[in-house]
């Protein structure tokens, strides 16, 4: 161990005295990630400027400038050809063109020369356009669904009447049957009357005729016996008092047979009435029927319509509507991106999001680089030290030597990484130092299996030039096969496969998990141990071609 101490010792002070190292392996990429990092701006674009050209009256060009305003400078032009030629001149990025009558277009012309910060202008138009979009579709679906539930509550005033409705058809109903009860009744007991009339009229007929075949027997009868003529005179007066009787007699017969004509007329007419009665009635139960099921069939459309009453707007107007719900999402100022009115803290927001999801990229092609350059460097100068076939001639000194070139690789590399920590912990709010333990022990492994790489590289070698030639590409290799210039979903199914198990790969998955999504070390434990297999495996490698190339 005192070997490996004095080693360090022997690099650090190497490494301090040559001040052009010192400037080349710390102050200057120190001074290069300060530069990187202060380039991003932490709410995105800068306000651009933007021509609007409007052709159409009832817009409410005011509103539209006014949630651009945030993203894009408006400068207003009276046609198309004048703004394209101000643009032309690079004074304007897009020129946009609106359209229409009740349902706006917007033409946007862009400068497709400006590539590739053209299509993120574009895709923030879109987005403010989106928003001002989805305020006017909200604001005439809430008008939409506001006059639909007047309408359901007028429905349901209009059912209530139905309801009355056919409650007084019951009424009339019953009423129409109480009225034909008492006219069939009335009808049967002046049949009844008539019918005794009619009998006590002929019986009164009968012993009219009774009483004149009498009379006539007593008159003949008188002709025959010659009689007082005192008593044939009373018997004449009476007989006279009882024609005149019988007259009478005569005159209220054919009275009440005009009487009982009129009563079978009347009976007719009641009976008429009562046919008409049940006509009505009939009517009235079909009346409530039809009152009934258009009752029914208003509640089989406030079933059909109800669930319109509970759709948002957005929902009314677009029935298929895809929202995307980022998972990560991080605060401004203690409050949730997603809860945040202002657009312009949405926007910042969504910057901060993509600033935060770079910035692992960054730092991890930032190790990889001083890793292995360090590393080579550091190899290099004590293998074309004059000391350095001294040092081979102490028994068992490679583990020592090796050990002691990646731990002072290790202590240089580590201040600009600290560095760059600090800076994303500051200026891009990441939660490092909240998952310290996980992420210190996900830094030192890969920054070691790199190391390793560049002192393996440095024995292999041992040229300088050919080192820092051969250094440069795998750096690139790193890059490429760790999913940072092509995504590992783009690549072929072989090399994909191969890539996910790549130390880049694996440290920078588990390093997002533990930082953007605060996972527990024994979620990405599986991620350290195939990292510390690399770890010794690398090392071992190194000891190999140190005896060999010794």
């Amino acid at each position: 161990m005192s070997k490996i101490f004095s080693l360090i010792q022997v690099n650090l002070k190497g490494f301090i005295r040559d001040w052009k190292s010192i400037v080349i392996l710390i102050v200057f990429p120190l001074i290069l990630i300060t530069l990187i990092f202060a380039s991003f701006n932490p709410d995105g674009l800068q306000v651009i400027n933007g021509g609007v050209i409007s052709e159409v009256t009832n817009f409410n060009l005011a509103e539209l400038t006014d949630y651009i305003s945030p993203v894009m400078h408006i400068t207003g032009f009276n046609s198309v050809d004048e703004c394209l030629e101000d643009l032309k001149k690079y004074n304007q990025y897009l020129c946009i063109q609106i359209t229409g009558d009740t349902s706006y277009v917007l033409n946007v012309y862009f400068d497709n020369t400006r590539e590739p910060v053209i299509w993120e202008i574009l895709q923030k138009l879109k987005a403010t356009v989106d928003i001002l979009q989805k305020e006017k579709t909200r604001g005439v679906a809430t008008d939409f669904i506001s006059d639909f539930k007047e309408t359901m509550d007028k429905l349901d005033r209009f059912k209530n009447d139905l309801k009355n409705t056919n409650s007084e058809v019951d009424n009339y109903v019953s009423s129409s049957e109480e009225f034909i009860e008492r006219l069939e009744t009335a009808k049967t007991e002046l049949t009844i009357a008539l019918n005794s009339m009619d009998q006590d009229i002929d019986t009164l007929k009968f012993v009219k005729t009774q009483l004149e075949s009498e009379r006539s027997e007593l008159s003949s009868l008188m002709n025959t016996v010659r009689i007082d003529p005192n008593l044939k005179f009373q018997i004449n007066s009476l007989n006279s008092e009882f024609s005149k009787h019988l007259s009478e007699i005569d005159n209220k017969i054919n009275s009440y047979k005009t009487t009982s004509s009129d009563g079978r007329i009347y009976v007719n007419e009641i009976d008429t009435a009562i046919n008409k009665a049940r006509t009505t009635k009939q009517d009235l139960i079909n009346y409530r029927a039809r009152i009934s099921a258009a009752e029914d069939e208003i509640i089989v459309i406030q079933n059909r319509f109800a669930a319109i009453e509970t759709l948002n707007p957005e929902t009314l107007v677009n029935p298929v509507v895809i929202q995307n719900v980022p998972v990560y999402i991080p605060e401004i100022e203690g409050i949730a991106i997603e809860k945040k009115d202002d657009i312009k803290d949405l926007i910042r927001g969504f910057n901060l999001i993509s600033l935060q999801t770079i910035f692992p990229i960054i730092l991890f092609l930032i190790i990889i680089f001083l890793s292995l350059l360090v590393a080579s460097f550091i190899s290099l100068n004590n293998i074309n030290s004059p000391a350095n076939d001294r040092v081979n001639l102490i028994v068992k000194i490679s583990f020592s030597e090796i050990m002691a070139t990646y731990a002072s690789s290790f202590f240089i590399v580590s201040v600009p990484v600290l560095a760059i920590l600090f800076l994303g912990h500051f200026l891009f709010k990441i939660s490092v130092f909240s998952n310290l333990a996980p992420t210190m022990l996900l830094l030192f492994l890969v920054m070691s299996i790199f190391i390793f790489f560049g002192i393996g590289l440095s024995y292999l070698i041992k040229k300088e030039s050919i080192t820092l030639l051969v250094s440069t590409f795998v750096l690139i290799a790193a890059m490429f096969f760790s999913g940072f210039i092509l995504p590992i979903e783009r690549m072929s199914p072989l090399l994909g496969n191969l890539a996910v198990l790549l130390p880049g790969t694996l440290s920078l998955q588990a390093f997002k998990q533990v930082v953007f999504y605060d996972i527990s070390f024994n979620n990405v434990f599986n991620y350290v141990i195939a990292l510390i297999v690399y770890y010794f495996v690398m090392l071992g490698i190194v000891l190999g071609i140190k005896k060999v190339r010794k």
